[in-house]
């Protein structure tokens, strides 16, 4: 006979082990996002535009922008 405990157990860490993984990937994504989001305003594109392809506004654009930069004002 299979033990349900030791089963449900065993899924459970498997579960947990790939949402670790997925949250490690989130987070890469993300900061490739950012980064990407700073090469385009660096490259002249506008926190309205930057915000749209992000599905920002583009105050949030130019504050993620802003924070990433580590500067004191919006551009």
């Amino acid at each position: 006979m299979s033990d349900p405990i030791a089963e449900m157990e065993q899924e459970r860490a498997a579960v947990l082990a790939e949402l670790g993984q997925a949250a490690e990937q989130a987070a890469a994504w993300e900061a490739e996002r950012n980064r990407l989001a700073v090469k385009a305003k660096a490259l002249g594109a506008s926190n309205i535009i930057i915000g749209e392809v992000m599905g920002y506004s583009d105050v949030g654009a130019a504050k993620l922008i802003q924070r990433e930069r580590g500067t004191a004002s919006v551009e």
